[in-house]
């Protein structure tokens, strides 16, 4: 048969559950004490923590409030630029109006100057040769004048030498010097003035000129006859005779004389004509106005 199990006894069971409380109470103690020194330890510490934290959260509450102020000013100056910036919109869509505006009047304009350009071109070249012509003209009729002026200056100086007996350069270079134009010719007096200004500048030699003339022959005295007192007629007709013949041969002789002397005044009247006249050519003579141009004499 098999063994019977025993079955504990209520009391021992009470006992064991008083000690197993009791350790349970001193377990509970233990840990009660260590919790509440844990507890305060970690109350401590979340005191400070706490500290810390509200010190954190009033400082991130004003930097939270600094930062609203910011933006509040940001929005408030992003708003001014917003209407500052729909104004420069508005404005530059004027702007642009007015340019497109102004580009097709500017095309317009263009236009208008290029024409105006090619017109003033023209008008440019037209100019030019009206100025070319006025120059020529101008160049022609200053050439006329000298010429002309040379002409009056050389016919002068041939008339002054009529009154003269004998050449002289000197006399040439003072007649010269007076000269003025004559009346009708007053264009003509500034060139009449430099020809006497620089005559003797371009022709310091004219004033010495010397004529080569033959020494000027003696008249005859009148034929005289002498003779005595009762010679006959026919004698006196003879001595008469031989009187007058003497003296035609005298006076032919003179008057050859007087023909070379004539000749040879002549001819040096036109020596200093022509050199006068060269002198006088040469007062005139520039860059623009060559010698060949205005003396009648000048080798081309």
């Amino acid at each position: 048969m098999a063994k019977a199990r025993k079955v504990p006894k209520w009391s021992e069971v009470r006992e064991w559950m008083i000690v197993v409380t009791s350790i349970a109470a001193v377990i509970v103690a233990v840990v009660s004490l260590w919790t509440t020194a844990q507890i305060s330890g970690i109350e401590d510490y979340l005191h400070s923590e706490i500290s810390r934290r509200n010190s954190e959260l009033n400082r991130i509450s004003a930097r939270a409030e600094l930062l609203e102020a910011m933006a509040n000013a940001r929005s408030e100056r992003l708003s001014a630029l917003q209407t500052t910036s729909d104004s420069m919109i508005a404005s530059s869509l004027r702007v642009q109006r007015r340019l497109i505006e102004a580009q097709g009047n500017l095309g317009l304009v263009t236009r208008q100057v290029s024409v105006a350009e090619r017109a003033l071109d023209q008008a440019k070249l037209r100019q030019i040769s009206l100025g070319a012509e006025n120059a020529r003209q101008v160049a022609a009729f200053d050439l006329f004048k000298r010429q002309k002026a040379i002409e009056s200056a050389t016919f002068r100086a041939i008339m002054f030498q009529l009154y003269d007996t004998e050449p002289s350069g000197a006399a040439m270079v003072a007649d010269i010097k007076s000269l003025r134009a004559s009346p009708g010719e007053e264009a003509l007096q500034p060139y009449m003035a430099r020809i006497g200004r620089e005559i003797t500048n371009v022709c310091p030699s004219l004033a010495d000129w010397k004529a080569k003339l033959p020494a000027r022959g003696v008249p005859p005295p009148r034929p005289t006859i002498s003779y005595m007192r009762g010679t006959p007629a026919t004698q006196i007709a003879i001595l008469t005779k031989k009187a007058q013949d003497d003296w035609s041969k005298g006076y032919d002789a003179y008057l050859a004389t007087e023909r070379a002397f004539g000749d040879a005044q002549e001819k040096e009247n036109k020596r200093l004509v022509s050199e006068a006249t060269k002198c006088i050519c040469q007062t005139l003579v520039d860059e623009t106005h060559p010698a060949r141009d205005i003396c009648p004499t000048a080798e081309s």
